[in-house]
């Protein structure tokens, strides 16, 4: 999963970073 994430941030660095917070979140809230 963490290797999706870091090729999503590749494309998408700044403008979406808040999104990549949010997805973070919730996949970190999906795993506990």
């Amino acid at each position: 999963m963490e290797s999706l994430i870091r090729w999503w941030v590749r494309i998408r660095v700044s403008p979406n970073l808040l999104m990549l917070i949010i997805v973070t979140a919730g996949w970190l809230g999906c795993a506990i």
